[in-house]
């Protein structure tokens, strides 16, 4: 059985992706999510520092946990949308199965929860 998102975000590209998703934000609590690159790259960067950010292109999605601080920054022209689970998603076949090398990333303790959003799946 494929894992199927509850809810995505519309595709966005560089001028219409939200400020809300380009300064910190997280998801609400049990929510995961997966940053999904259609076209062109996207760098995803974590709060805390823990690891370098990480360039995400098509075909290379990025996991963002349960209350992980987080935001996006479009590197040029790009489509992107982001998909939210109440699991920890599958990944396509022919990416690495752990959540650490899905995004080449290692394991981070996710950031606590400041609340919720106007979304209800990221805070602002």
């Amino acid at each position: 059985m494929t894992s199927q998102p509850y809810k995505s975000t519309p595709v966005f590209d560089e001028t219409s992706l939200p400020q809300a998703l380009r300064r910190a934000h997280n998801t609400k609590p049990g929510a995961w999510a997966l940053i999904q690159v259609l076209e062109g790259m996207v760098r995803y960067h974590v709060e805390d520092g823990s690891i370098p950010p990480v360039d995400l292109v098509p075909g290379k999605p990025g996991l963002i946990r349960p209350g992980q601080l987080h935001h996006v920054e479009p590197l040029g022209p790009m489509r992107m949308r982001v998909d939210f689970y109440d699991h920890e998603p599958a990944i396509p076949s022919g990416l690495p199965s752990s959540g650490a090398a899905r995004t080449g990333m290692p394991d981070i303790v996710p950031a606590r929860p400041v609340g919720a959003g106007r979304s209800g799946d990221f805070v602002a």
